[in-house]
């Protein structure tokens, strides 16, 4: 970590996870880590407890589904969402209990996606955006102006989605309106 204000390095915390390039996702308001390591034939998510210096969950997931990213809800340390190129698995950060999953259809390219803060809504860039409850599993939203997007992020408050594509070009959604 480091100041704000001066830039200077904080507390350094060690982590013990593999050399072996995977990512490692960091979630500085609930201190927790979420390593990608290989375990046999699949990859599974380790979740770090950085103050007990302990893994705390782990969840398997299939290499077929490509290198996941986990993004965590900054609002709610039960949710984070393990995104892979199949779908999106909404796990409990503390046991990695599966709370819900998404396959979702039109995802040629692959599933790109977020949590909202809250960890009520999974953004998906699938081909038109959609937006999905994690209590249901039911589509909340579609919108058919963001045919395809490379990144998505909520807003601090969740009232607000913003996706980009490759090219540029930038849409923000107010998730009440669509």
């Amino acid at each position: 970590s480091f100041e704000a204000a001066t830039g200077k390095p904080g507390k350094v915390l060690e982590l013990t996870v593999g050399d072996d390039g995977l990512p490692v996702s960091w979630s500085a308001r609930h201190r927790r880590a979420a390593a990608i390591v290989p375990a046999g034939d699949e990859l599974e998510v380790q979740f770090i407890d950085a103050d007990a210096g302990k893994t705390i969950g782990r969840h398997a997931v299939n290499q077929n589904g490509g290198i996941p990213t986990v993004r965590f809800a900054a609002g709610n340390r039960d949710r984070a969402a393990i995104i892979t190129q199949a779908g999106v698995f909404v796990v409990n950060p503390l046991n990695a209990r599966l709370v819900r999953s998404f396959t979702p259809a039109n995802a040629e390219n692959g599933v790109r996606g977020d949590i909202s803060p809250d960890g009520r809504l999974v953004a998906l860039g699938t081909n038109p955006l959609s937006v999905w409850e994690v209590a249901t599993g039911k589509k909340r939203l579609t919108v058919e102006g963001v045919p395809s997007c490379e990144q998505i992020v909520f807003s601090a408050d969740g009232r607000f989605l913003a996706s980009w594509t490759s090219a540029g070009n930038v849409a923000v959604v107010d998730l009440r309106t669509g």
